[in-house]
Formats: structure tokens, sequence, C-alpha cells
């Protein structure tokens, strides 16, 4: 009789089913870990959209309000008796092709195009607030007033502290820009304030609106703030007389212009010390490109025949047929676009002895002041008399200055671009104001 042997049944693995089994685990698992990282990644650049959209477009709200409540006309020749203040935009040598004006090719202009865009222009102007004040301070307390001088600008990173902005994204050097926004109550009453500081070191932690005068600090009023010498960010007048030797004034902004060097002279008004970094309205910005409305400038069709483009495009043909006039460009756009002709193309007028490119309501004062500002006849464009023999007495021509572009000003624009250090997310906003007379 034969009895069948009955096989024990495996209780466990074998080796190799065993190395399979853990060879599948670790796939699955590499798989999840993989799927929780795109999902981070997406939460993260997610969450940075959302912060950068909500930070820029606060910013951008805060300079529509800003804006909006400009005390001046925009356009030149303001008496300072009337306490209108000023608007001034300085539009620096780069822009938003190139930012640093030196690595422009006029044969090749997308060469030096990046996501970097203009960020050596500044705005400055006087506003007055119908509703809740501007608090500041002066010397340690708290000072409030309807009126100030606000003043909007980039100030360079420089991480790596070299004295200089540096955009090396290849070698993991990626420095921004702080944009800052400065403000200066106007109260003209204040007295007292401390001697033998520039308005530059007042300025590092008081609030007001200060003037050198007579080697002391003396509170602005909107009056004074019509003459550039007494503005935040300029050279002060040095001399009382008979020649002002500083005119007419420049500012002095945070970049050395047409360099990347940072300016170690720079007049703008930062705060430092306690109060160090509290003007910084938004940072990791690489943009902030001021275009003014220049109701002359041709509009032309694009190499694709889609759109309509303006001086300062990439595909801007100067001898196109102009298809209609009137647009946003950077101020003295033919250094870098010849061949257009327009009220805000070239240089300043030359009785601004301006250098720099800038758009400024000007004063009124400068032609009865009793300095010779253009070595004639003193003050000749309102002595009452017809120096030069033509269109009658104290026409314009015998004035001894001009605003550097003596037109009215009709709107501008102001382009803020940021960057996320981390995603490398870019976001853009642009705020336009109108100055047309209603």
């Amino acid at each position: 009789m034969l009895v069948g042997l009955r096989r024990k049944p495996h209780l466990g693995m074998t080796l190799v089913e065993m190395l399979a089994a853990m060879a599948v685990t670790l796939i699955l698992i590499l798989a999840l870990a993989q799927v929780f990282q795109i999902i981070g990644d997406n939460v993260a650049d997610g969450r940075a959209i959302v912060e950068m959209s909500s930070a820029i477009r606060d910013t951008a709200n805060r300079l529509q309000d800003d804006l909006d409540a400009v005390t001046v006309p925009a356009r030149p020749w303001p008496e300072p008796g009337s306490g209108l203040g000023y608007l001034e935009y300085l539009e620096g040598a780069g822009f938003d092709l190139a930012p640093n004006f030196a690595l422009w090719d006029v044969a090749n202009p997308l060469k030096s195009a990046s996501i970097i865009g203009d960020s050596d222009d500044v705005l400055a102007f006087t506003v007055r607030n119908t509703g809740q004040p501007f608090v500041g301070r002066l010397n340690g307390n708290t000072i409030r007033s309807n009126a100030a001088e606000i003043i909007w600008w980039l100030e360079p990173s420089d991480t790596n502290r070299n004295g200089q902005w540096d955009w090396k994204p290849l070698e993991g050097l990626r420095e921004t820009f702080s944009l800052r926004r400065r403000v200066l109550l106007i109260l003209p009453d204040q007295v007292n304030l401390p001697a033998g500081v520039s308005p530059k070191q007042f300025h590092r932690g008081n609030d007001l609106s200060v003037r050198l005068e007579g080697g002391r600090l003396v509170a602005n009023s909107l009056a004074d703030l019509t003459k550039r010498q007494n503005r935040a960010g300029h050279v002060p007048e040095s001399g009382t007389g008979p020649v002002p030797n500083n005119f007419p004034y420049p500012i002095v902004p945070a970049m050395v212009p047409g360099s990347l060097v940072i300016n170690a002279n720079s007049l703008m008004p930062k705060q430092a010390g306690n109060y160090l970094g509290e003007d910084i309205i938004l940072s990791d910005v690489i943009g902030f490109d001021i275009k003014i409305f220049d109701p002359t400038v041709p509009l032309v069709a694009d190499s694709n025949n889609l759109d309509t483009v303006v001086p300062g495009d990439p595909s801007f043909d100067p001898t196109a047929t102009a298809l209609g006039f009137g647009g946003f460009v950077d101020l003295g756009f033919l250094r870098y676009q010849p061949g257009v002709k327009s009220l805000f193309a070239g240089r300043p007028h030359t009785k601004s002895q301006l250098k720099q490119l800038v758009y400024d309501t000007w004063s009124l004062d400068y032609e009865y002041d009793g300095f010779n500002q253009d070595g004639g006849v003193l003050d000749q464009g309102t002595n009452g008399l017809d120096d030069n023999a033509s269109l009658g007495v104290d026409d314009l021509g015998e004035r001894e200055t001009s605003p550097p572009y003596p037109h009215p000003l009709r709107g501008i624009q102001i382009i803020i671009r940021t960057l996320d250090p981390d995603s490398r997310q870019v976001r853009q906003i642009t705020v336009t104001s109108d100055f047309t007379p209603e």
C-alpha cells in the first residue's frame, strides 16, 4: 500500500520574492515622494503668487492714491506765492530693455533684454490729504500734517556688499531692489531744528520736509518746495549771491547714471539707524519704469502688423507710416531711438541748464529771485522792460531760465515689476494717472 507524502506549505517568502517586493515598494515610495514634491512646489508657487500679487497691488493702490492727491497742476511755471508745491520726474540713463544703458546695442535691441526693467527713475511730488493726516516723527515726537512731500525711488540691495548692483543668474547672483516711499511732512511752523546737520542726515530719523538756509535747517512750506533747491534729494543752494552756486540743483540718485555702481553721494532721503528700512514699501523689485504721455509721438504697426508700438518697444520702426499719435514713452527717448520728433523726445531746454532728463513744474521764482542765472540782464523776464526788443515787455524769450520741458503734462504711467527669489515668479502692475484739466 502506497502512502502519499504531504509537502509542507511555505510559511515565508523566498529571497527572490523578497528582493522583488522591496524593489516594488521602493518604486512606490519614490513615486509618492515625487508626487508630494510636485504638490509642495505647486503650493509654494501658488502661495508666492498670492503674496506677490497682494503686495504689488497694495503698493500700486498707494501710489495711485498719492498721484490722485498731487497739489500742483501738471504744467510749468507755478508761482511760489500760490503755494502749489511741485511735481518732478527723473528719467535715468537706463530704460526697460537696457537697465544699464552701457549695454544697449542699437543694431540688436534685444541683446540686453531680460526680466530686469528700468530701475533708475525717480518720482517726487507734493500731496494734500483731505482725510486722515500723514503721521511722522520729529525729534522722537509724533507730528501730523495733511500736506507732505513724497519721493518714490529704487534702492539696490547689494547683498554681496561690493558697491554695485549685480545681476548674474549663471553665477547664482540675483540682486534686486527695494522700492522706497519716503513721506516728509510739510509743517512750516516747526522751529528749534537741530544745527550742524544736513537735510540728508536729518531725514535718517525725522519725517519733516526741511531745507538749508544760512547753514541751518528750516521747515519747508508748499511755496518753498516749488523751488528745486529746497526739495529732498537735490543739491541745495550753497551761496547767497550774486550767483547761485549750485543752479539748477540736480537730483543725486541712488545709482550712478549709466552705471551699475551704487552712488555713495546719493541724496535720496533714506531712513537709517533705529528706523532703517521703514521707508521700504516693496522688496524684491526688478523694475520701476516711469513713462510720460507724449501727445505727439507716432504710433506705428509692429513687425507682424498685429499691434501698435511706440519708441522703446523692440519692433518700433521710425520710418514706418504713423497710424496715430500719442503714447507713453521714456522722457528723452532719442538717446536710444533716433529719428522721431515729438514734445518729450529730446534733451531738456538749454535755459534749464539741466544735464539730467527731468520733467519739472519748475518755479517762476527764478525770474525775480535776485540771482542772474543766465549771465545777462538781472531778472530781465520780470523787470517790466522789453530787453530783447521783440514780442513785447517781459516775453518768454527774456526769461533767464526755463522748465526742462516747458509743456503741460497730460499723464504719467509707472510700471512696477517684482521677482520672488525662491519660486522665480515674476509679477508686474501698471499705474496710470491722468493730469488733463477737467
